[in-house]
């Protein structure tokens, strides 16, 4: 019951990142319902998230739908490449400015960036 999608960004048309949907842990290295992505379009080139799977269910539906702003609403980290101003997915090409944040004590915390029409926001934590 996997389910894939590609996200493609909405300034250059460039994929941003391949969605992987394991709601029943299959495939996925710890066998729990799992969100992957992977794809060179992005900040994380490989990622994974673990969400009940009614939430990777959900996800899918909105997807496939593509119903991006709720999507990013379940998980601002995982969806981070999702303006929330523009309401449109950008490619990390796309992005401008992009600035990680450490700690005092060296450690990342967060990467700030602007959307191509300006917009400032969080997109990793």
């Amino acid at each position: 019951m996997t389910k894939n999608y590609k996200i493609f960004c909405d300034k250059c048309g460039k994929i941003i990142t391949e969605v992987i949907i394991y709601p029943d842990g299959e495939n996925s290295e710890n066998y729990r319902p799992t969100l992957k992505l992977s794809g060179s379009g992005w900040i994380c080139s490989h990622t994974s998230y673990a969400f009940p799977k009614d939430t990777l269910l959900r996800i899918a539906k909105l997807i496939g739908e593509k119903k991006f702003e709720e999507v990013a609403q379940i998980d601002y980290d995982a969806f981070g490449f999702f303006c929330r101003s523009c309401k449109k997915n950008y490619c990390a090409d796309c992005w401008t400015s992009i600035t990680p944040v450490f700690e005092d004590d060296g450690f990342y915390d967060y990467t700030w960036a602007n959307c191509p029409v300006g917009h400032k926001q969080e997109i990793n934590d």
